[in-house]
């Protein structure tokens, strides 16, 4: 288990980051860090730019400018399934799963190319402690799963890789408010385990909460950065993510 201040160097960091998509500007010299055990959240609203930042990491989309650094070394250039092999995970927002494979399939593929049978079973053992569901539905469709059980899903077969860092793009989205807090209390358990998570959300409210430290994207911009506390505080974050 890794835990904040063990080493100083930051995990990732994100310097001065543009992204276009044609004429639009999505990221605007972005700048963050995420260190070792750390739950950081990037909030903003639809649009902001916020899985831009996710997809850039990820190697799904080429900066124009800026550095993505992990653990010192510059990724710009690297494939992504190289990037994967580092131990970067992304959860993609949706709930995105095999439909037409079961829950053990799915969760089988997230270890790929893991050869040691012994090991993806004590991998998957810690994924049905943290979700019990998935252990009751292994050998279910995918596909004939509700919402929030696809959404645990796609968080249990990233966990399955044992991700260095595990980002998690809008856990909350298209959720009803009973499935949310189950998700999020999941989200908070891997955090408690020591792994290290960026999370973006609209869901200002409950990211804030689980959080240690936290950016405001607006329009591909960072306005605003501090600890959970200080940004659930902050007046302008009340009025536009808290609902005043």
């Amino acid at each position: 288990m890794v835990r904040v201040g063990v080493r100083s160097l930051n995990l990732l960091e994100l310097q001065d980051l543009h992204l276009s998509y044609g004429k639009i500007k999505a990221l605007k010299g972005v700048s963050i860090v995420v260190r070792r055990g750390e739950l950081v959240t990037i909030i903003g609203a639809n649009g902001a730019g916020k899985t831009s930042i996710l997809r850039s990491i990820m190697g799904l989309e080429k900066v124009e400018k800026g550095q993505i650094l992990w653990e010192g070394m510059p990724l710009n250039g690297m494939a992504a399934h190289l990037r994967a092999q580092l131990g970067i995970r992304m959860v993609p927002e949706g709930a995105r799963v095999f439909p037409d494979l079961t829950v053990e399939e799915n969760l089988r593929v997230g270890a790929f190319p893991l050869t040691d049978r012994r090991e993806i079973e004590t991998r998957m053992k810690e994924v049905f402690e943290l979700f019990p569901v998935l252990e009751e539905r292994r050998s279910q469709l995918a596909g004939t799963m509700s919402g929030g059980e696809r959404q645990m899903l796609s968080l249990g077969r990233a966990l399955m890789a044992k991700p260095k860092l595990l980002m998690i793009d809008e856990a909350s989205l298209g959720l009803m408010p009973i499935l949310v807090e189950k998700i999020y209390d999941s989200i908070n358990e891997l955090k408690r385990k020591g792994i290290t998570i960026l999370l973006v959300e609209q869901n200002a409210r409950q990211a804030l909460k689980v959080a240690d430290r936290g950016y405001v994207l607006e329009t591909g911009s960072i306005v605003l950065e501090g600890s959970a506390k200080e940004l659930a505080g902050n007046p302008m974050v009340k009025e536009a993510y808290l609902g005043g």
